[in-house]
């Protein structure tokens, strides 16, 4: 189901629980009385997780290095251009919300979700894995195992394919 979905069966009494992203667990918070009962990082080792992981076809980095490595950088000062500045972050947040929804939300709701959050530019690739063999143990990766060599690569190694360009 789709978040907003999940928010209007919510709000009807339909559902009793979700487990969403923010800023739809602070909504459900906030908004309409919810009770969080269980946060994912708590799941998980040291508590962080990987919930958004750039992803690119091998062939198109190796083909694309300089693309690849000035939208990593493009990426990097992003971050930490979010993490300086968190009340314009908020509120560039909130006008995509709007842009996006047709509707922002509360700067209390906003605020909840961001503490919440924490945006980096590390992939960490230890919760990727453990996320790979739960979803195995479960069946979602197939009966006969999964490989996970060479999904990683790092700025060094796209850094390393745009010198064997030149």
């Amino acid at each position: 189901m789709e978040n907003p979905e999940i928010y209007t069966l919510f709000a009807k009494g339909d559902i009793d629980g979700a487990w969403v992203p923010e800023p739809w667990a602070s909504r459900l918070d906030l908004e309409l009385g919810g009770v969080r009962l269980l946060n994912e990082e708590d799941l998980w080792p040291q508590k962080q997780f990987a919930s958004v992981v750039l992803v690119a076809r091998s062939a198109y980095l190796k083909n694309n290095p300089e693309i690849i490595s000035k939208w990593l950088s493009a990426h990097t000062e992003t971050v930490l251009w979010i993490n300086e500045n968190p009340d314009q972050s908020k509120i560039i947040f909130n006008q995509f919300l709007k842009n996006t929804l047709g509707k922002s939300l509360e700067s209390e709701i906003i605020d909840e979700a961001f503490s919440h959050i924490q945006i980096t530019t590390d992939p960490n690739i230890d919760s990727i894995n453990i996320f790979a063999e739960r979803a195995y143990s479960v069946g979602y990766l197939g009966r006969h195992g999964y490989n996970m060599d060479g999904i990683f690569h790092d700025t060094k190694q796209v850094d390393a394919l745009m010198e064997d360009q030149r």
